[in-house]
C-alpha cells in the first residue's frame, strides 16, 4: 500500500511536525494573559460579582431576611464547580486530538494507518504509539496529571462527578491527595490547581512531541 510518506518523501513529515501545535503553556509566563487563563479567570470573576450582587443585597437586610439568600449565594459556588468540571473535559479534548496529530505524523512516516474510529480511546493511543515506535507514553514527563484529567473527566461525564476509588484506574494516589478526592464523595473540582495541570500538560506534550520526533529520524521506515 501507498503511503504518504511514498507519495511525498518525508518533506511532507517535516511539515507535519512543525505544524503540530502543543496547546498547552509550558510555564507560568506563558500561561497568564493566554486564553486558559482567561477561562479560569471568567470562571471565577462570574462567581465573584455574583456573589458579591448578593452581599450587596442583603448588607441592609435583618439576619432573617438575609438568610433566604444563603441558597443563591453558594449556587454560584456549584456552577463554578460545574464550569471546572467541563473545563476537564476541554484540557483532555485538547490532548486527545494532540496525540492524534501525533500519530498521524508517524503514518506520515510509514507507521501503521490511524484507526479514525479508535483514535480518541486511551487504550488504543497507548498500544498505537508502543507498537509502531516503541514508545510508552506513560514513561514521558507528567504522563500522571495527563492521564489524571482524564480520569476527572470520566468522572464527571460518566459517575455525575463521584469519585469511586475501586472503580479509579487513572488517578494515581498522589494526585488523589493532592485533588483532595474523597471516596464515594462528589469532586469538588473548583478546588484543583489547574494552572499547575495545564503547565504539566503542555510539558508532557513538548516531551512527547521531541520523542516522537527523534525516533522517527532515526528509525523512520514501517515496522
Amino acid at each position: 500500500m501507498t503511503t504518504s510518506r511514498d507519495r511525498w518523501g518525508f518533506n511532507n513529515c517535516d511539515y507535519m511536525f512543525t505544524a503540530i501545535e502543543n496547546p498547552f503553556p509550558l510555564n507560568q509566563e506563558c500561561y497568564v494573559g493566554g486564553k486558559w487563563w482567561l477561562w479560569v479567570e471568567r470562571i471565577l470573576r462570574g462567581q465573584q460579582a455574583e456573589q458579591e450582587l448578593i452581599r450587596s443585597i442583603t448588607q441592609s437586610m435583618p439576619r432573617e431576611d438575609a438568610e433566604l439568600y444563603a441558597d443563591d449565594y453558594y449556587e454560584a459556588e456549584d456552577i463554578s464547580n460545574y464550569m471546572f468540571a467541563a473545563f476537564t473535559v476541554a484540557i483532555t479534548a485538547q490532548i486527545e486530538h494532540f496525540y492524534y496529530r501525533c500519530m498521524k505524523l508517524c503514518e506520515c512516516a510509514g507507521k501503521e494507518t490511524v484507526d479514525t474510529g479508535s483514535v480518541f480511546r486511551h487504550e488504543y493511543i497507548k498500544r498505537y504509539f508502543k507498537d509502531n515506535i516503541n514508545l510508552n507514553i506513560e514513561v514521558i514527563i507528567h504522563s500522571d496529571e495527563v492521564l489524571g484529567v482524564r480520569g476527572l473527566q470520566n468522572i464527571y461525564k460518566h459517575n455525575n462527578g463521584i469519585f469511586l476509588s475501586k472503580k479509579n484506574k487513572l488517578i494515581k494516589p498522589a494526585l488523589v491527595t493532592e485533588w483532595n478526592l474523597v471516596d464515594k464523595s462528589e469532586i469538588v473540582f473548583s478546588d484543583i490547581n489547574f494552572e499547575d495541570v495545564l503547565i504539566a500538560a503542555g510539558m508532557h506534550c513538548n516531551a512527547f512531541l521531541q520523542e516522537i520526533w527523534r525516533t522517527l529520524l532515526t528509525n523512520p521506515t514501517t515496522k
